[in-house]
């Protein structure tokens, strides 16, 4: 015997625990609504008897030891809708239970006696859908040997079609910014960095960010700028979490500078072809992260910041480092100039990632600015010190939540006086709402509809890839400090590609979401305002914008809503408005 039911996206499977009952969790009516050029997603649960091998292609697969009991999956839907079954992986989490999070590629696996595995359904309507009901059916076979298959089970579903159709991520306003970090993917796939495999390697995850909408390229121009997230202290687990960077400096027999930029321009290049053109953020020249214990500290002896700046010195052949302000200075010049020459210095954003020291921050500022009059500023903030300064040089402001929420007003009056682009951020904190492993995954769900419920731009996660040392033998690294799935929604594919999560395909809902309600807000903003307020009546269930400044205190439930048909009615009114 098979069991099989089709569940909520939402759901998150664990290891080892197998509910009584798996129909209490089959969907009663599975029907997504959703607009054109959309995704959206269900699950189904397989559960067999016996150990069987289970496929979701029509090859003729086997397991290594012969003839064993097999299940064949089958997904389709009609009117040009495309569907995808991906094998959903588990992984160890922190408290060494194994949970959901890849969505691996593979067309087979094996199943344990009693034991359940999910398939994950990407389904994609494409803009040219026919709006109206669509009829899907799930089909769940099973053969043994040379058996004939049987049909043993079907799932019918369906999806209702709107007319409105999503404008392409590239053109989604929603402001979605996920740091990348380009040696890791060099590292973990072991080629030469900045080389031309690596190059490919690095289309692939573009792709993949530039499908959730992503707006900001990541550019590296002084070296290892978070001092490799001190990972030399982690002795446990050891992890290279160093960043590189992207632009090579040359000193001449002549004593002159010159620039080698090919790294860095190849790779904003790559990513403008991919449309993540609206900004250039320029790590590893403003708040470099030290450690003086382990000799991580100011290569400059007089240095405002621990600028590291390698060069190659052409009268002797050896890599060295800038030891002076005015070299540095220098240098700064040379990146302002050719920046300008390219075209890009309206895009480029110096940024400064969690700075502390309130007043040397601005003469830091001060002295880049002073060698490139051009150069805008950029903050990732968890000092509310900081964010109450507002250095007029900072263009973009992205505090973290609890700072976003801790004085609405405040808060609101720093947007009115910022000159650029306001998000927010989680990171390894706080607790709720997030987007470990550990999270439900309604969390991911919920982070792009707070940008409208406080009224900002976007959102910013430090990570987009980045993994420790064996990913796929061991996700875990640094906890409790970083829980697990901190460093990213992908895994390093065996193939070159990033292997997505069930976490980005939920991150893509609210994605989607969110970008309706900017749609409604640029064609009707009275009915947007109007269908706000409905939404965050439903989704949001604390009277008071300020408990999200110590979720960590208080439970999810008391805070948003972890019901997947809430935000499911939240998308209708949407929906409804945009097409009243």
């Amino acid at each position: 015997m098979v069991q099989s039911v089709l569940v909520d996206s939402h759901y998150k499977q664990t290891r080892g625990y197998i509910h009584p009952d798996l129909e209490k969790l089959a969907l009663s009516n599975p029907t997504h609504l959703t607009a054109r050029n959309a995704y959206v997603s269900m699950q189904v649960l397989i559960k067999p008897d016996n150990a069987a091998l289970l496929a979701t292609s029509k090859e003729n697969l086997l397991h290594w030891s012969g003839h064993t009991h097999r299940i064949r999956l089958e997904a389709e839907i009609d009117g040009g809708i495309q569907i995808q079954p991906l094998l959903v992986g588990l992984v160890r989490d922190d408290d060494h239970v194994e949970k959901a999070d890849p969505l691996v590629r593979s067309d087979n696996t094996w199943i344990d006696q009693d034991e359940v595995q999910s398939v994950w359904l990407r389904i994609f309507i494409p803009p040219n859908t026919a709006p109206g009901i669509h009829d899907g059916m799930v089909r769940i076979f099973k053969q043994y040997g040379f058996n004939d298959e049987t049909l043993i089970e079907s799932h019918p579903f369906r999806i209702d079609v709107r007319e409105t159709i999503l404008p392409e991520p590239k053109d989604w306003s929603f402001y979605l910014d996920l740091w990348q970090h380009a040696s890791a993917v060099a590292r973990w796939h072991q080629v030469r960095l900045w080389s031309d495999e690596h190059f490919e390697l690095l289309d692939n995850y573009l792709t993949s960010l530039a499908a959730l909408g992503q707006k900001a390229v990541t550019v590296i121009a002084g070296e290892i700028p978070w001092s490799g997230q001190r990972c030399f202290r982690d002795r446990y687990y050891p992890t290279n979490l160093f960043e590189h960077s992207m632009v090579r400096l040359i000193r001449e027999k002549d004593g002159n500078w010159r620039l080698d930029t090919s790294p860095m321009d190849r790779y904003i290049e790559l990513a403008f072809s991919k449309c993540i053109d609206s900004e250039i953020e320029v790590f590893g020249l403003l708040n470099i992260w030290q450690d003086t214990y382990y000799g991580f500290e100011k290569v400059i002896p007089d240095g405002l910041d621990a600028w590291r700046i390698r060069y190659l010195d052409e009268s002797d052949g050896c890599m060295k480092y800038i030891r002076n302000n005015e070299d540095f200075s220098h240098y700064l010049r040379l990146l302002h100039a050719h920046f300008k020459s390219k075209g890009w210095l309206d895009k480029v954003r110096i940024a400064a990632d969690e700075p502390h020291e309130d007043s040397g921050f601005s003469e830091r500022v001060a002295l880049v600015k002073r060698s490139g009059s051009g150069f805008k500023f950029k903050v990732a903030c968890n000092s509310f010190a900081m964010f109450e300064k507002v250095d007029p040089a900072v263009v973009d402001w992205t505090p973290n939540l609890g700072i976003t929420s801790r004085d609405p007003e405040h808060t609101r009056s720093v947007i009115s006086k910022s000159r650029g682009r306001f998000c927010y951020y989680v990171c390894c904190g706080p607790d709720r709402p997030n987007t470990f492993i550990r999270s439900p995954l309604i969390e991911c769900r919920i982070i792009p509809w707070l940008v409208h419920y406080f009224k900002l731009d976007g959102f910013l996660r430090w990570a987009f890839h980045l993994w420790p040392d064996k990913p796929w033998e061991r996700i875990s690294w640094r906890a409790p400090h970083w829980p697990a799935g901190d460093m990213g929604f992908t895994y390093p594919g065996r193939d070159g590609k990033p292997v997505e999560t069930v976490r980005y395909e939920i991150f893509r809902q609210g994605l989607q979401d969110a970008e309706l309600v900017n749609v409604l807000k640029s064609k009707h903003p009275a009915r947007a305002e109007e269908a706000l307020k409905s939404v965050f009546g439903i989704i949001i269930k604390t009277e008071d914008m300020t408990d999200f400044s110590s979720t960590n205190a208080r439970s999810a439930e008391s805070l948003y809503s972890l019901d997947p048909a809430d935000y499911a009615e939240a998308r209708k009114i949407v929906l409804d408005a945009l097409e009243k």
